[in-house]
């Protein structure tokens, strides 16, 4: 038994595809995808997913979607597959959802698809392990991008976000974190990440707390690498089809998808 861990999608179901079918084989129950799904991308359809008598309604927005739709309609999955969500994903409709389904710390983004959103300081145990996470990042390319429509002003986490963020970390003590950016300490030579909002509360909740947590996988940056900082294992999950899977017992070893 294993959960896998996977990089960016942007809407690619074939990776997500071939990911899935990874999880299946191996009877592997989880997968985490640490933002970057591409969910209901453009938003031109995507406040009509359900009636008000809950029928489910074709997506006519990203492939994701459409796969999503046709994953819940088949109604037989083996894995289920959560996201902390990233900076290219439509906030708008997670948080519209999140509303509707009465803020609980998952929501199904679609009903029966067996796919959920984590919303963002939520914590609960995956397999016996607990996780925390904390979905959201800035996006650099913002000015080539339009509002509401392929950018969302609540892609980096608020205040109150990164308080629950925090005080979960240090009062529940995770064995693992889960989040899109990743703090300072990993370094990447990005544009302007020395002043974004994201990866400097991330390191500031890490200088504050005296807990380590075991584990920390995260995205935005494409990149499948490993760091261990001051006790904490830092896995970077890659882009398109790229994943860690981990065994229970362990934190194992890299395994991941070359890209056809």
């Amino acid at each position: 038994m294993s959960i896998i861990y996977c990089g960016d999608i942007h809407g690619r179901s074939k990776d997500l595809y071939c990911i899935v079918q990874a999880a299946e084989n191996k009877g592997c129950k989880h997968i985490i995808q640490v933002g970057d799904f591409g969910l209901f991308w453009p938003t031109t359809n995507a406040v009509k997913r359900f009636n008000r008598n809950g029928r489910l309604l074709t997506w006519r927005t990203s492939e994701i979607d459409q796969w999503i739709t046709k994953r819940a309609k088949r109604g037989k999955w083996t894995a289920e597959i959560l996201t902390c969500g990233g900076n290219h994903d439509n906030w708008n409709a997670y948080y519209e959802l999140w509303e509707e389904q009465g803020r609980p710390d998952k929501i199904e983004v679609c009903e029966g698809s067996g796919v959920y959103w984590v919303a963002r300081g939520a914590q609960f145990d995956i397999q016996g392990i607990s996780h925390l996470f904390l979905g959201g990042a800035e996006s650099t390319d913002q000015h080539h991008r339009t509002p509401d429509l392929s950018w969302w002003d609540r892609e980096e986490p608020n205040k109150e976000e990164f308080g629950r963020f925090f005080d979960n970390l240090e009062d529940n003590r995770p064995d693992t974190v889960v989040t899109h950016d990743v703090p300072l300490r990993i370094e990447f030579d990005r544009m302007r990440r020395n002043s974004s909002v994201t990866p400097n509360m991330l390191e500031n909740t890490l200088k504050h707390s005296k807990h380590r947590p075991r584990a920390w996988y995260y995205g935005h940056h494409h990149d499948l690498r490993k760091d261990k900082v001051k006790g904490t294992k830092f896995f970077g999950c890659g882009l398109h089809g790229q994943y860690w899977e981990r065994e229970l017992d362990d934190l194992g070893g890299a395994i991941h998808k070359e890209e056809d």
